[in-house]
C-alpha cells in the first residue's frame, strides 16, 4: 500500500513537473540575450499592439504573419503605423505566438525585407500604458514616455531598458507626417519639372531664331 502510494507520489510530482516548466521550454530553444544585448543587436525598438494573425510567409520554412500597429519607435527608422511581424511556425520547437505575453509590448525586431522578427522572445516584452498615453505626436522624450508606461517583464533587466528608454528621443509614425514629406518631395520634383520645361523653351527660341538670322543672311548674298 505504502509502494503505490510512493508511486502516485512520483507520478503527481512528475506531471506537476511538466505543468510547470511547460512554458519555459521555448526559452529554452533560444540564446539568453541580456538587456544591453537586445538593445545593440535590434535593428528597431518598438512600442505598440499586437492586432492578430496576418497568414503565413511563403518561405519554404513558412512562419506566422501578425499585424502590428506601432505607436513609437525608439531606434531605427519606421514609416508605416501598420507593420508585419513573423514568428516561427507552430511546426518548429522555437515557435511562440506573439500575443503569448498580452496585446501591448516592446519589440526588439531585426528587419528583412518587408518583415520584422523578434530577435527571441525575450524580444517581446509586455508592457501596461495608461488611458492618457499621449498619441499623434511627431516626437517625445523616452523619459516623458516612462510616465506613461510600465515595463511588466521578470527576464529583462528593466532597470537597463528604462535606463535606455530615457536616454533616447521618441517617435510616432504619423501617416500625415509622411504625407507632408511626400508633398514636399512632389513640390520638388515639379520645380524639376518646370525648370526643365522654361530651358526647353529657351533653347527652341534660341535654335529658332538662330535659324531665321541663317535665312536672313542667306537671303541678303543673293
Amino acid at each position: 500500500m505504502i509502494k503505490i502510494n510512493i508511486y502516485k507520489l512520483i507520478s503527481y510530482l512528475l506531471l506537476s513537473a511538466i505543468i510547470i516548466f511547460s512554458n519555459q521550454i521555448t526559452y529554452a530553444s533560444w540564446v539568453y540575450l541580456s538587456a544591453d544585448e537586445l538593445i545593440e543587436q535590434s535593428d528597431c525598438i518598438i512600442i505598440g499592439e499586437v492586432v492578430g494573425r496576418s497568414g503565413q510567409t511563403s518561405d519554404v520554412i513558412a512562419q506566422i504573419m501578425w499585424e502590428f500597429k506601432v505607436d513609437y519607435c525608439l531606434k531605427g527608422e519606421i514609416r508605416d503605423q501598420m507593420i508585419t511581424v513573423t514568428t516561427p511556425s507552430e511546426n518548429l520547437s522555437i515557435h511562440y505566438n506573439l500575443d503569448d505575453w498580452g496585446k501591448r509590448v516592446m519589440l526588439f525586431v531585426c528587419k528583412a525585407e518587408d518583415y520584422y522578427s523578434p530577435l527571441s522572445p525575450q524580444g517581446v516584452i509586455p508592457i501596461s500604458s495608461s488611458n492618457d498615453l499621449p498619441k499623434n505626436l511627431d516626437y517625445i522624450s523616452g523619459e516623458e514616455l516612462l510616465n506613461y508606461i510600465n515595463i511588466n517583464d521578470s527576464n529583462v533587466d528593466n532597470g537597463k531598458l528604462q535606463k535606455y528608454i530615457k536616454s533616447v528621443n521618441v517617435y510616432s509614425p504619423i501617416e500625415s507626417q509622411y504625407q507632408q514629406n511626400d508633398t514636399s518631395y512632389n513640390i520638388n520634383n515639379n520645380s524639376l519639372l518646370y525648370l526643365y520645361f522654361v530651358v526647353g523653351i529657351g533653347i527652341i527660341i534660341i535654335l529658332f531664331m538662330t535659324s531665321r538670322n541663317k535665312r536672313k543672311m542667306k537671303d541678303s548674298h543673293i
